[in-house]
């Protein structure tokens, strides 16, 4: 086994060649492409060839629907979670799964495009239970 095999078998990630031609295009002002395909076991053809492919209809529809999603959560003050949005859209005709809202939910907000609201402290704005007395034992 040599080093390739022990780093792929360490980090997974390494193989997703989808990433790895994404790293070469964001890293290409710094690095010759050559060199970083080299490095990181990927073809010079094969990330031109990525680079000049148009994204795939299901991620087109995710981009277009996560819009659409930063749009509701955002009229609600961010306080809608996915079925409220999943209802939201469902309204407008758009028929989606909670899991795929939840799914895009979650990209979103770790590219920090998508902020739940901070939840608010409720004390004090309604007066404590009162406790009604219980009768005087033996009265």
């Amino acid at each position: 086994m040599d080093r390739t095999d022990a780093l792929e078998d360490a980090c997974p990630l390494l193989r997703q060649t989808k990433l790895i031609f994404a790293f070469i295009q964001q890293h290409q002002e710094e690095f010759l492409v050559a060199l970083m395909c080299r490095v990181l076991a990927v073809s010079v053809s094969g990330y031109y060839a990525w680079r000049g492919r148009p994204e795939n209809t299901r991620a087109r529809k995710d981009r277009a629907l996560t819009e659409r999603i930063k749009d509701s959560h955002q009229r609600s003050r961010g306080t809608y979670g996915t079925p409220r949005i999943q209802a939201d859209l469902a309204e407008e005709g758009e028929r989606v799964s909670g899991q795929r809202i939840g799914r895009l939910m979650k990209v979103a907000r770790g590219q920090g495009s998508l902020q739940a609201e901070i939840p608010r402290d409720h004390e004090g704005i309604t007066s404590p239970p009162t406790r009604r007395k219980s009768p005087e034992p033996g009265i």
